[in-house]
């Protein structure tokens, strides 16, 4: 991505590129360039980038990643030192970000990571860094070998935790890497002793073995150390994501002058903030840490949240399934297409075809369990319009049941695409009981094994008749 192109206040949505155009246009002091562009209006980590690019004078401190730690393939977490070792860091807040620069390729790059060390914890700075896919920024890093020579800033923003405040109960919900401010957050309560009475964590996951390992164990730790955390972890694979619902249990057990505190993507805290208005949380007690705030209540209400929405793929594969089971009980065959289904080659090649289409179907689970990546959301879709056409594939390859194991293997088959063809995109109320959920994808997965196993023996006595 074009550097102009790149998102700088990720609060309001607002581009180096419109920034830019700013002080192009005549724009020379902080306070105006704010008003115009409304970058810096959230949280305030950008505020630092905005003074640079006015021309005005930033102080860095020059820095050395002595410590790297190993949390994923594509995340990992920094611990920075000043190369001025009778340098002491300045507290800061559970929530702030610095800013980390770098010189690539000849040019200086700087990008904002929010600290997950403890306050109180004066000698080193730490991150945690995910690498995205073709950033230029994560890419550098993710190649350098230890020491890594670098320069920060101080703690920026404004969107922290308030953890003094015994008063009010804190509720956090964090996605992904946005747990970082989160861990700063615990660590200082539980290493400062101070006894908040009440802070959960509701942490959503995408199932990565080795950040759900390293999340329970930190947070296992600080649990056992201070009394009135508690954390649940949400396994997304297995859960999906978090619904409405879950966000109004949450909030039904909560005191009414709770504080929510958001941490994750901008679409994650976005669709938290519609779950928490929906569930009749005033504004005022939500916190999103890098998103924009929401004030007035979302046009989507619960009982459309809860309402069915047939999708397009779903009228497709149940119109492609009735026809089938239409043309096999009334024989409705087509000459040509049932003498080219006697030929062994015909056979053969569209055996070839089913079989890469299952092989296709499994892959999206298997890549997901082998790890994260961005782009599940449109692969998760692509599997579920694909999974449409099984029929039609089938219908390719035999227009018949069969007999024997040919009947279980067919039966199978189809049945495994009717039960994902009714997912909780089509029946969202009935999915949000966990106890169908967990059925439907057991079932699932239970039918994909056997249609798998009895497609290599069906291979297997194909091959060793011929």
């Amino acid at each position: 991505m074009p550097d102009n192109q790149l998102i700088l206040c990720h609060c309001m949505e607002v581009t180096k590129a419109t920034v830019q155009e700013a002080i192009d246009a005549g724009i020379s002091s902080f306070s105006e360039l704010v008003e115009k562009t409304k970058a810096s209006t959230g949280c305030g980590s950008c505020a630092l980038t905005l003074h640079e690019m006015l021309g005005d004078k930033v102080e860095w401190t020059a820095v050395i990643a002595r410590k790297k730690v190993f949390i994923a393939d594509d995340i990992n977490s920094y611990r920075l030192v000043a190369t001025d070792q009778s340098y002491q860091y300045p507290k800061h807040h559970p929530g702030q970000y610095i800013l980390v620069k770098a010189k690539i390729n000849g040019q200086w790059v700087s990008r904002p990571y929010a600290i997950s060390s403890m306050r109180s914890q004066l000698s080193y700075r730490e991150i945690t860094v995910k690498k995205k896919q073709g950033g230029l920024f994560t890419e550098w890093l993710f190649k350098q070998k230890l020491p890594i020579k670098l320069f920060i800033s101080n703690p920026q923003g404004d969107k922290v935790f308030d953890i003094e405040d015994k008063s009010s109960p804190i509720i956090c919900f964090a996605g992904g890497v946005g747990v970082t401010p989160v861990i700063s957050a615990y660590r200082t309560i539980c290493n400062e002793n101070i006894d908040h009475h009440s802070f959960h964590l509701d942490y959503s996951t995408t199932g990565h073995a080795n950040t759900s390992k390293q999340s329970k164990k930190e947070f296992n730790k600080i649990i056992t150390q201070s009394t009135g955390a508690s954390v649940y972890l949400r396994n997304t694979l297995f859960e999906g994501n978090i619904r409405f619902k879950d966000i109004h249990k949450i909030v039904k057990r909560a005191q009414v002058k709770t504080r929510y505190y958001l941490s994750g993507p901008a679409q994650y805290e976005l669709h938290v903030q519609k779950g928490l208005l929906n569930a009749g949380v005033k504004s005022h007690n939500i916190y999103p840490l890098s998103s924009k705030q929401l004030i007035e209540s979302p046009s989507v209400s619960q009982s459309v949240d809860k309402k069915r929405t047939f999708k397009a793929y779903f009228y497709i594969g149940i119109i492609l399934f009735l026809s089938f089971l239409i043309q096999d009980f009334f024989n409705l065959k087509i000459p040509a297409l049932e003498h080219l289904q006697l030929q062994e080659y015909y056979k053969r090649w569209t055996g070839y075809g089913l079989l890469a289409f299952f092989a296709f179907q499994w892959s999206y689970p298997l890549i997901r369990l082998i790890r994260e990546n961005t782009r599940f959301y449109a692969y998760h879709q692509l599997h579920k319009v694909t999974g449409a056409f099984a029929p039609a594939i089938f219908y390719l390859h035999s227009t018949k049941f069969g007999y024997a194991y040919l009947l279980v293997l067919s039966l199978g088959y189809l049945l495994n695409f009717l039960l994902p063809l009714c997912n909780k995109d089509i029946f969202q109320s009935l999915f949000e009981n966990q106890i169908v959920y967990k059925t439907w994808l057991s079932t699932h997965i239970f039918l994909s094994i056997m249609v798998s196993s009895l497609m290599f023996y069906h291979m297997y006595t194909a091959f060793s008749y011929s």
